[in-house]
């Protein structure tokens, strides 16, 4: 099962497929947010970081962040 089809099956969107990590079934009133791995420690995973507001190469201020 494909990430969307996921998503889709539980009632829930996005905005944007292909940079979405946040998603929300407006019906059911709830969100779901994706994570990668390697951010898990036990049973917590990191789902936001103000240190992923800007690139670390370039500096630049990512325009998905907000």
């Amino acid at each position: 099962m494909t990430r969307k089809s996921f998503i889709e099956s539980v009632g829930a969107t996005c905005n944007n497929w292909q940079s979405s990590w946040s998603f929300i079934n407006e019906k059911e009133r709830f969100i779901i947010f994706g994570a990668w791995e390697h951010h898990r420690v036990g049973n917590k995973t990191l789902i936001f970081s103000k240190d992923w507001e800007y690139a670390k190469e370039s500096k630049r201020k990512k325009p998905g962040f907000k």
